[in-house]
C-alpha cells in the first residue's frame, strides 16, 4: 500500500509539473495492463525482463524484510508488507504503474491494499511465489 501511495505521489507531482504527462501516464498503465494479460495466459513472458529490473532494488529490500519475520505484531506486518510492494513481480508492477497513472496516493493505496487481499484469499498450496493466484472460487 505505501509502494501503491509513494508511487502515486510521483505521479500527482509530474501531472502538475507536466500538463500532457496525465495522458503518458494513462497509456503507460493500460500497456503494462495489457502485457500482464499476456503474461498470465502465458503468451509473452517480456514482463519477466522487467522484473529482472526489479530484482536490484529488491536485493537492497529483502534482507530489512527478513528481519522483520517472523510477524508477531500488527505494525511489524505492516512494514513488511509496505516492503513486499517492491518485489520483483509484474503483477504488482502492473498495479504500481496504475497507481502512478492514477496520481492519487489514498486511491492508490486502497488497490495496492486489494491486491494484497487478494493474495491473503488464495489458499496457501496457491501462495508458490512462482505465479499469482487466479483461481477466485477460493
Amino acid at each position: 500500500m505505501i509502494a501503491g501511495a509513494l508511487v502515486a505521489l510521483l505521479g500527482s507531482v509530474l501531472n502538475h509539473a507536466l500538463d500532457s504527462f496525465a495522458l503518458v501516464l494513462r497509456i503507460l498503465a493500460a500497456v503494462m495492463l495489457i502485457l500482464m494479460a499476456l503474461y498470465i495466459a502465458n503468451w509473452w513472458k517480456g514482463l519477466l525482463r522487467i522484473e529482472a529490473l526489479g530484482r536490484v532494488l529488491w536485493r537492497r529490500i529483502e534482507p530489512i524484510g527478513r528481519r522483520l519475520m517472523p510477524v508477531v505484531k500488527v505494525p511489524q506486518a505492516f512494514a513488511l508488507g509496505s516492503l513486499w510492494g517492491w518485489m520483483p513481480c509484474g503483477l504488482i508492477y502492473s498495479m504500481l504503474a496504475w497507481s502512478l497513472a492514477v496520481a492519487e496516493p489514498l486511491r492508490a493505496a486502497a488497490m495496492m491494499g486489494a491486491l494484497w487481499a487478494r493474495h491473503l484469499a488464495c489458499r496457501p498450496s496457491d501462495r508458490s511465489g512462482s505465479a499469482p493466484c487466479l483461481n477466485m472460487d477460493t
